[in-house]
């Protein structure tokens, strides 16, 4: 079965370097998946162009955190449950909130009402 090329930071040259750098400075680690993207530069560029665009939106980066880890776990994805888990303490959700998220709850009652309303979206 063919597999995806994952380049390592430390043998990455040219834009693809530039781009992990940028990707280690921010969350302090290189996932898998961008090293998988960094094969091909312009998809990296791409991703990484839509998630700040996205993270620069009006629900903030806790609330995106907070609904990534509800669809990671309804969907039943370790791999992005693990990251979005490790994301969410830099964006400042404690392990307790973090774990109430994933299962559409929150101690916040702004947070709470988004997360059940993503919830019932995503079981319709």
């Amino acid at each position: 079965m063919t597999r995806l090329h994952s380049v390592d930071p430390r043998d990455a040259s040219g834009e693809a370097k530039d781009l992990l750098d940028a990707v280690r400075a921010k969350l302090g680690l290189v996932p898998a998946m961008t090293r998988a993207m960094a094969a091909s530069p312009a998809v990296l560029r791409g991703y990484l162009g839509l998630s700040g665009a996205l993270g620069g939106g009006s629900l903030g980066p806790k609330c995106g955190e907070r609904l990534a880890l509800l669809v990671a776990e309804t969907n039943g994805c370790a791999y992005c449950l693990d990251a979005h888990s490790l994301i969410s303490g830099s964006v400042g959700l404690s392990s307790e909130e973090a774990i109430a998220n994933r299962r559409g709850r929150s101690s916040e009652p702004h947070a709470d009402a988004v997360l059940r309303f993503a919830a019932r979206v995503l079981e319709a």
